[in-house]
């Protein structure tokens, strides 16, 4: 009821409206924000705990021992390790930071700095809290409104950035934004699986020991770092049309390498940090200054797919199965690791046919080469250990193809519609 009174007061024109987009995505975090406060009580109190240990394999020795949590949820996991259970109490603030800092974000791009915002947060947040009174397995806590509420000033403070403001009037440059602002997302979002951040000192030591204690090279997984952050530095200037784009760049890098530290389950290593230096020096000294300089990454990246995609190159004697079925993969095994390989191959397959498309100016001609790239390396899996061969691939560059697509032509209708005002 908050949040569709929320939404009535904009529609009636009670509040002053701003760009459409925000408020469509403003109204959208207000649904979720309802949501993730009230869905975990609807599967029995233990939602999170669930979502962030069930799927997780249980193989990792360096985890502590295990404790108690609650009795379903030790039915699910067998025992949580000690550790985590700190990381519990933490991330529920956390949480309750992150799950209301688009709030404030999309609210002050959609209608500005207006005092109501925080009004209106406020009184979502309460209500919420006094919502979850009446509902059984949860506890309501004045002091999650602190912590929302301090989301909210964070999310507002997100648009002073630069490259992180988005004018509601269209530009002939915007067409590109969008689809870069996707890939780059994805790409950071496959460096910070699983989004659950901790407060312990021993997991920040354990994030950085593959770095310091046993750094390891492989000239695969270099190159695919490499190439990674050469594709995020060529995309750059596309989002941060500033003239210290080259340091935000750097920011962003560092800061993406701090978030992986404090996030549980994920590490740091030697060809995370060599890659990401090689890659965006790559591109900063030599890459951007030719003219073949992107034609030289499109290739790197579609080495970088086929290495990554048939090593070890050990051989069959006789060729493995080829399974039709779409997304077979994903029926079994970590939900997690499966959903940051779709984050991962979402980042490299539009990356690849967007830089095609920029260096060839054909859509179409870069979407079928992504995809007939991908078909070619499932056919190879046929003949290697290690790998199984399907037809997920060339369907999931399609899907992106797709998407890319629709966000390009969604820029150019919004380049039009200002163009004739």
């Amino acid at each position: 009821m908050v949040t569709l009174s929320f939404v009535v007061m904009a529609e009636r024109g009670y509040l002053r409206l701003g760009g459409r987009k925000m408020r469509q995505w403003l109204r959208g975090n207000c649904i979720i924000a309802v949501f993730f406060s009230f869905c975990p009580s609807a599967i029995g109190g233990h939602f999170v705990e669930v979502c962030i240990f069930h799927y997780w394999p249980a193989d990792h020795l360096w985890l502590p021992v295990s404790v108690q949590f609650s009795r379903r949820a030790r039915g699910h996991l067998g025992g949580i390790p000690r550790q985590l259970a700190r990381l519990y109490r933490h991330g529920d603030a956390l949480s309750n930071i992150l799950l209301f800092a688009p709030f404030g974000y999309f609210g002050v791009l959609a209608y500005g700095r207006r005092g109501w915002l925080i009004v209106a947060a406020l009184v979502l947040a309460v209500g919420v809290q006094m919502l979850q009174v009446y509902l059984p397995g949860r506890d309501a806590n004045l002091q999650d409104v602190f912590w929302n509420m301090l989301g909210v000033v964070l999310g507002a403070g997100l648009t002073l950035l630069p490259w992180l403001r988005f004018s509601t009037v269209g530009d002939v440059r915007d067409r590109g934004i969008s689809a870069a602002l996707l890939l780059i997302g994805c790409w950071l979002a496959y460096r910070l699986m699983p989004f659950v951040p901790s407060l312990d000192w021993q997991l920040w030591k354990d994030s950085l020991k593959p770095l310091l204690l046993h750094p390891q090279l492989s000239l695969i997984g270099l190159l695919h770092d490499a190439v990674a952050w050469a594709v995020v530095a060529s995309l750059w200037p596309q989002v941060c049309r500033c003239r210290k784009a080259g340091l935000w760049l750097l920011v962003l890098v560092g800061g993406v390498f701090a978030l992986e530290v404090l996030m549980v389950r994920n590490t740091v290593s030697a060809n995370n940090v060599l890659g990401a230096l090689l890659g965006v020096g790559l591109w900063s000294l030599w890459l951007s200054r030719g003219r073949s300089g992107r034609v030289i990454l499109v290739l790197l990246l579609m080495l970088s797919l086929l290495l990554s995609g048939l090593a070890p190159f050990q051989w069959r004697p006789l060729p493995g199965g080829f399974h039709w079925l779409p997304f077979r993969g994903f029926l079994g095994g970590s939900m997690m690791i499966n959903i940051s390989v779709v984050f991962e191959k979402g980042f490299f397959y539009g990356a690849l046919i967007l830089l095609l498309q920029q260096e060839s100016g054909r859509f179409r001609f870069a979407a079928v080469t992504t995809v007939l790239l991908t078909l070619f390396i499932e056919i190879g899996q046929l003949f290697v250990y290690g790998h199984t061969a399907e037809i997920t691939d060339p369907i999931l560059a399609l899907l992106i193809a797709m998407a890319l697509k629709a966000v390009s032509t969604e820029s150019q209708v919004r380049a039009v519609q200002s163009g004739g005002r």
